[in-house]
């Protein structure tokens, strides 16, 4: 793990502006996925003052779901939202899931990819019914296929947007971890075989495969804009999972940067919403508002670059396991 750069601290003390508000939304069916807590629960209540045609919130529980949209409705009386239930650590909830929205929506206008899992302590590896790593399949392949796998609805948009919830963190780890397992074969079965797992370490991890996903997925799919938004450290639920330790120097010093630096749900979802209404093309990185550069010092490396081309190819294959044909309208990328 590299130390955070010095613009984490200045992108976490730069505010972003508020988003513009209004009737934005009008006529567009929108998905926000974990939109029960935190920063897709702040992104969904200001969509539903957007006057979408449909905004669907996904929930793995959907008692925690029902109580999100009776709170969206509150702050937005008369909107048209409803909660269905996801599981991003199944293929088979996934499908599901696609195929319900093929049938009850049709048409898909913004999709927003924003669920995902930070484990946290060191732990035995959690294995999903579909035999991956639960932060792997969670935060990287998930994502990915529930993209795929709603292609055809959101081209039957006439200007489809997908955003995925990104992290700056993909920038702090130095990728050797990766690199080893593609140099020994295969990046996926690789990560997948590491056990015990360190939490926050793997989630640098998979969110740099996300971030070398999207990089790809812009230029497989140039008729749909494609943003990868990095919200920020925040102030929100996404680590309950951590495991706390009042002796631990680590905890001490996550409680000073959470106090100290993190911004709160709704400065954070403002990243989000500008991605998802902002008059922009495709991006591989978006922050404080706006389209920059990844800080990643790996991915423009000799290695970071061939990783990237194995990796796609790994994730095209484990995509068609999952969903056979799913991967046919992509553009090549690499002979």
């Amino acid at each position: 793990m590299s130390a955070p750069p010095l613009t984490f601290y200045v992108e976490q003390f730069t505010s972003v502006p508020v988003p513009p508000t209004g009737a934005l939304l009008e006529g567009k069916n929108v998905i926000i996925t974990g939109a029960n807590t935190g920063l897709g629960f702040e992104t969904a209540l200001a969509f539903a003052k957007m006057s979408p045609r449909k905004l669907i919130m996904t929930a793995r529980n959907m008692k925690a779901g029902a109580e999100a949209l009776d709170m969206v409705l509150k702050g937005a009386p008369g909107a048209k939202v409803d909660v269905w239930e996801l599981d991003l650590a199944s293929y088979a909830s996934i499908k599901s899931f696609a195929a319900r929205v093929e049938k009850e929506l049709g048409t898909v206008d913004l999709l927003m990819n924003n669920a995902g899992v930070n484990l946290g302590a060191v732990k035995e590896a959690q294995m999903t019914e579909d035999g991956h790593e639960l932060g792997l399949q969670t935060n990287t392949f998930a994502p990915i296929l529930i993209t795929l796998s709603l292609l055809d609805c959101l081209r039957k948009s006439t200007s489809p947007r997908v955003v995925f919830t990104t992290s700056e963190v993909h920038a702090w780890t130095d990728g050797k971890g990766i690199a080893k397992t593609a140099k020994e074969g295969n990046v996926i079965k690789g990560l997948d075989a590491i056990s015990p797992v360190a939490g926050f370490p793997r989630y640098m991890e998979t969110k740099l495969l996300l971030q070398m996903s999207v990089r790809n997925l812009i230029q497989a799919l140039p008729d749909i804009t494609i943003i990868a938004v990095n919200p920020g450290l925040c102030k929100t639920s996404f680590g309950r999972h951590f495991g706390r330790s009042w002796t631990s120097p680590s905890h001490w010093g996550t409680m000073l940067w959470m106090t100290v630096i993190a911004r709160t749900g709704e400065a954070g979802a403002r990243n989000l919403i500008h991605a998802a209404v902002g008059d922009f093309e495709s991006v591989e990185y978006f922050t404080c508002a706006e389209p920059a550069a990844s800080p990643s010092t790996f991915m423009p490396k000799a290695t970071g670059l061939a990783v990237i081309k194995q990796y796609w190819g790994e994730l095209l294959e484990e995509m068609e396991k999952a969903r056979p044909g799913c991967t046919k309208s992509l553009q090549s990328l690499y002979p």
